[in-house]
């Protein structure tokens, strides 16, 4: 059985990252921390993202950085996420995407975004 190792960190939605041997944990409302070699502690905590150009004129419930993912490809690391919220009543929710050369950021918003947009019952995208 696999020992689980507390954190000591408040949040949900977490992704992780790995660039030269670093570790980053990315989580909800724009929180990443860079974790020791071993992936077993926090080293640093950090509040980087505030919200990505995603947002446009569409009512949200809020700009919540949620459900990320990660991933590396052909030298980028990419950055998705939902915005939006889940709390009622019914506003509209959002994907989007962000990319940077390393892990840690900076990370600039893709042109064609909103990649997703669902609002109401109905999506387009």
């Amino acid at each position: 059985m696999e020992r689980a190792y507390a954190l000591g960190i408040s949040a949900i939605d977490p992704a992780h990252i790995a660039e030269n041997g670093r570790r980053f944990l990315y989580m909800n409302g724009g929180q990443m921390v860079e974790l020791t070699a071993d992936g077993l502690a926090v080293n640093l905590l950090r509040g980087l993202l505030r919200t990505l150009a995603c947002t446009g004129t569409t009512r949200m419930e809020c700009t919540c950085l949620e459900g990320r993912k990660l991933l590396e490809h052909n030298g980028y690391f990419y950055l998705n996420v939902a915005e939006g919220g889940t709390g009622g009543p019914a506003t509209q929710s959002l994907r989007c995407s962000a990319r940077s050369r390393h892990a840690e950021g900076p990370w600039e918003s893709l042109p064609t975004i909103p990649l997703y947009t669902h609002s109401l019952g109905t999506s387009a995208g």
